[in-house]
């Protein structure tokens, strides 16, 4: 068993998940009942049931991967599900690390398992088989141990067999703050192994006073895998040292340490005790491995897990892949698992935080399993928080593979859809997207990568916030995105309210996933909160540099065939305007040049005091398009950069939305989305100080820069904050399309 444009266009509502531990979300089709576990381990059991194993002794069960039950939950001591008496049960362990000692004072520390069958295991009644579970027991970051326990049945009783692997020993007595335990080598299995031969002696380079947790590993976060021949091995590490791996005697599920030092052909160390770095290193970041081989590509696939894990962590997913149990794992631009000092370029980036519009926001997602189920459909398996809780839950998405042999995850969660193999029709695809390229660094933090706005014409042109274009081969998509290329699947799958739509992922550019979503188009209403902005109720003012405006005169001499002309000289002042913080402001603009940091619009409660506090849209260096926000009273330079200029000598229609609620804003700021023609390009952040009475909206001027010079027209505010496929109808109201390409 292994773990293994266009048409017409129409304002789409949604609705956000709830998040609840344990809660129950309904969708159109299928009722989900949601579990909190975290570092959850994948295993299909024989008669079809999946189970998820996960730290703090938690597990779940299901029979479709959909709607999960407990089976255990928490560290009860005494009549514990998998354990019996915890306590005594795993007291192998506890004498090294995991209860009630220095981190996990007052408790336990038991993270991590991994579940394998093993139909080869040997009884001391001479029957065959086995589940054995790999779990971790950790008292600090360096000393932690892993240990093997082993039962008929699924759900236990577990029976301690051994505890296999010890991290954080020192070669003298020491002792960790707050523990007990003397951390001295000769209270591991290492002078027992070198007794016997199995170790040639104890390396002085794991550590004396202190371990050496820079250059060897911490010891939990073990995964069973198994090469093409059904031969195991064990992986285990994070951070630290990095990754490692060693072979398992399938008869007693101990690993087979190598005895003595070497290296590999391609210059990695195989530790005597620990084994074969396959991944991570010099106290970079790197947890969670977990390594599965897929008979249709014949790799070995590592997973590992980036950055903390959490909410504030930017935790995320990274993919390798080997044609060897021990490595070399590289991605897909060669570089290796094990890396130097520049680590967020290595590994294939599965996805990061991210948002699609109406749905909730995602964050470090981390610490997966993944699953190639009997029918060959693959699974991935995590645990995720959301923007601004804590809280987690587990989380189940399909992966397909490229052309290329690279996994891809579905954007949303699995409802039982099943990718079509013959491919999706013209009619299927063609139309406007929802786009996230999940990028390829590390260090994001709280950043929420959320949808920009792209069409996919008919005749294979990619258009909107990035350009390119697209072409399909049977199931299989390739897409040349700004000059890099991107490989995978279209896949028509259920949204988080259980809505059928068209998506796609992709793997390619820079070790970068790209997701997907379509919008349904088909009608729209963009009317609701319009308020069209006259020149007649505008007047023309001129500045003094850092100084209060002038009024000159009234703006009708400023209209020219409707439009407002402004000549670089003056501009317009709004007086009575509204400016709050849900809003979004609209117009069509065209100039025959941009210099830098040219005001087309801007509001403000006061430019020019000491608490200067204004919001401009402008440019930096006559280029790049800029939203700007200033409240010198909080010492705030906020700016939203698109890094593409505006288009000169034709119209454009530009759209800012603001929105208070957006999951980008805190107590001192909103979110801004700037689009260009309709598709967004830009998302960032706004002080609040710029809203609310007293602030009051220009045209084309503040006191410092070369004024506007060009046509603007059709100006208006809309008192909520649109949606991508409103401002998208938007645009399509102006130039009436009815079959883009």
């Amino acid at each position: 068993m292994k773990k293994a444009i266009c048409i017409l266009l129409s304002l789409v509502t949604f609705s956000a998940v709830g998040i609840s531990g344990g809660a129950d979300m309904k969708t159109e089709n299928v009722k989900i009942h949601e579990v909190s576990v975290h570092d959850p381990s994948i295993i299909r059991d024989v008669d079809g049931t999946y189970y998820a194993f996960g730290s703090h002794i938690t597990t779940v069960k299901s029979d479709n991967l959909i709607n999960w039950e407990h089976t255990a939950r928490g560290y009860k001591r005494d009549g514990n599900v998998h354990f019996g008496n915890l306590s005594e049960n795993l007291k192998g362990s506890f004498k090294w690390a995991g209860e009630d000692d220095s981190d996990c004072k007052g408790g336990f520390a038991v993270w991590a398992p991994d579940v394998y069958y093993n139909p080869k295991y040997l009884w001391s009644d001479g029957s065959r088989g086995a589940y054995m579970m790999y779990y971790s027991a950790s008292s600090t970051y360096k000393r932690s141990c892993i240990g093997l326990a082993v039962s008929k049945e699924i759900n236990g009783v577990y029976e301690y067999v051994d505890t296999v692997i010890y991290s954080g020993f020192t070669k003298i007595n020491a002792k960790d703050e707050n523990s007990t335990h003397n951390k001295k080598y000769t209270n591991t299995n290492i002078d027992e192994l070198i007794e016997k031969g199995r170790v040639c002696s104890y390396k002085d380079d794991w550590g004396i006073e202190d371990y050496n947790n820079i250059t060897y590993p911490n010891a939990i976060d073990p995964c069973v895998y198994e090469d093409e021949r059904g031969r195991l091995y064990l992986t285990y590490g994070s951070w630290s040292g990095g990754i490692f791996a060693l072979p398992i005697n399938e008869l007693n599920g101990r690993v087979v340490y190598p005895g003595f030092d070497s290296t590999t052909e391609d210059g990695r160390m195989v530790d005597r005790y620990f084994g074969t770095h396959i991944a991570g290193g010099k106290g970079w970041s790197g947890e969670g491995p977990f390594i599965y081989y897929d008979n249709e590509t014949d790799y070995f696939y590592l997973q590992t897990s980036y950055e903390w894990l959490g909410t504030d962590g930017g935790y995320h997913i990274r993919m390798f892949r080997s044609k060897e149990p021990f490595g070399p794992f590289t991605d897909m631009q060669g570089n290796n698992a094990v890396y130097g000092e520049i680590h967020h370029e290595h590994g294939v980036k599965l996805f990061g935080n991210y948002k699609f519009e109406g749905s909730t926001a995602y964050t470090s997602g981390g610490h997966c399993s993944s699953l190639v189920d009997s029918d060959g459909e693959r699974y991935l398996v995590y645990h995720t928080r959301f923007k601004g809780t804590e809280h987690f839950q587990m989380r189940v998405h399909q992966m397909f593979m490229n052309e290329d042999g690279w996994a891809v995850v579905a954007p949303f969660r699995y409802m039982g859809d099943k990718l079509d193999e013959t491919g999706y029709t013209e009619s299927d695809i063609v139309g406007f997207y929802e786009y996230i390229n999940h990028g390829h660094y590390i260090g994001e933090g709280t950043k929420v990568r959320e949808g920009q706005s792209v069409f996919l014409t008919n005749d294979g042109k990619i258009k909107g916030a990035v350009s390119g274009r697209w072409s399909v081969n049977g199931k299989y998509v390739t897409m040349h995105i700004d000059g890099e290329v991107y490989k995978g699947v279209f896949f028509k799958q259920s949204d988080e309210n259980g809505k059928k739509v068209m998506t796609f992922t992709l793997a390619g550019g820079k070790n970068e996933a790209v997701w997907g979503v379509k919008k349904d188009t088909s009608e729209y209403d963009i009317k609701s909160g319009k308020v069209e902005l006259s020149p007649e109720e505008a007047c023309v003012v001129s500045f003094e540099r850092d100084h209060n405006p002038k009024v000159i005169e009234g703006a009708e001499a400023l209209v020219e065939n409707g439009a407002i002309k402004l000549s670089g000289e003056t501009g317009l002042l709004f007086e009575n305007v509204e400016i709050k913080e849900n809003m979004t402001l609209s117009f069509l603009m065209k100039t025959d040049k941009i210099v830098p940091y040219t005001p087309i619009v801007a509001f403000t409660k006061n430019f020019t005091d000491e608490n200067q506090k204004w919001f401009s849209l402008t440019s930096f260096n006559g280029k790049n398009a800029v939203a700007w926000s200033r409240n010198a009273e909080k010492e705030q330079w906020l700016d939203t950069i698109w890094e593409k200029s505006y288009t000169t000598d034709t119209w454009q229609l530009v759209t800012l939305v603001f929105d208070e609620n957006y999951f980008g804003g805190n107590e001192d700021c909103i979110t801004v989305k700037l689009y260009i023609d309709g598709f967004s390009v830009a998302t960032g952040s706004v002080s609040k100080e710029c809203f609310g009475e007293g602030s009051k909206l220009y045209l084309g001027i503040n006191p410092w820069d070369k004024c506007f010079e060009g046509l603007i027209d059709d100006l208006c505010v809309y008192q909520r904050t649109l949606s991508q496929v409103d401002v998208f109808s938007l645009y399509n109201s102006y130039v009436n399309l009815t079959n883009r390409q």
